[in-house]
């Protein structure tokens, strides 16, 4: 996703090419910062965060040009400020969302529209929320995980951290497991993934770096899903060959064996292995 469309590219797409499809425009209510995308392959839909307008926007998996959206949520009753991801629970028919400058996690209906009040939300101190931006759910073992970056000026610093929470979780509760630590080599996390075949955490990491300065790259970090604690990553992908500079989305292609990652720094979309 640029800024501010939505852009379609073929699988295999290499080069620079251009989109099959260009989701732009007024009448998409689509706005800058839309930075974690989830695709309901079910219902043949594309779930957005809008960032800038504190909504969750929701159009056609196939949708092209200045379409207006399938729906909306917006206003005060969501209690959305700037969002920075969506997950959508095709079992329980739901939608996740990390709530940034809430310090929240909202969890909508998948079908909600309009001025809605969240199903649920989790929010307050107990819960260690700071500073949210990736969110994936797993139905399967009923849990929902928030990547945050936490805040290195605050007394003391919060520390990067991945939170697990149980699914139904509501208020002001503690998470259930926390990957965080000098091991984690967590830096700035961004969009997570879930590969649901390998039970794995898949993360895009932004790093430290500025515009193109390399001395603190961003990378893509798997962990198990039942990792806690201070635990290193089981894989990293990281590195001059790889390219990666500032990492800030990830997905995985369980059906190809890939993983790809777009990169905030680069402009760019990088497909690799899911072996790496």
């Amino acid at each position: 996703m640029s800024h501010p469309r939505l852009a379609v590219f073929a699988r295999q797409a290499n080069g620079q090419v251009a989109p099959l499809r260009i989701v732009e425009g007024q009448n998409t209510n689509i706005s800058r910062s839309g930075h974690g995308v989830a695709i309901d392959l079910v219902h043949n839909e594309v779930v957005m965060p809008s960032a800038m307008a504190g909504a969750i926007v929701v159009h056609r998996r196939d949708a092209d040009g200045n379409v207006a959206p399938l729906r909306t949520i917006i206003g005060s009753l969501t209690r959305l400020n700037s969002p920075q991801g969506v997950a959508v629970d095709l079992v329980n028919d739901e939608i996740a969302v990390s709530n940034d400058s809430r310090n929240s996690i909202l969890v909508f209906r998948r079908t909600a529209n309009g001025n809605v009040a969240p199903l649920r939300e989790i929010f307050g101190p107990a819960t260690g929320i700071n500073n949210t931006q990736g969110i994936i759910v797993d139905p399967a073992h009923n849990e929902i995980v928030l990547a945050m970056e936490g805040d290195d000026e605050a007394v003391p610093p919060i520390p990067p951290a991945l939170l697990v929470f149980s699914r139904t979780a509501n208020g002001n509760v503690a998470p259930i497991r926390t990957i965080t630590g000098p091991n984690t080599q967590l830096l700035r996390p961004r969009q997570l993934q879930h590969d649901v075949e390998r039970d794995e955490l898949v993360l895009s990491d932004r790093g430290l770096t500025q515009e193109f300065i390399f001395d603190r790259p961003g990378a893509i970090l798997v962990w198990s899903r039942t990792d806690s604690g201070d635990a290193p990553p089981r894989r990293v992908l990281r590195g001059p060959l790889s390219q990666l500079t500032g990492p800030r989305s990830v997905y995985v292609d369980q059906v190809n064996s890939e993983i790809g990652a777009g990169d905030t720094t680069s402009h760019a979309i990088f497909v690799y292995p899911r072996d790496f």
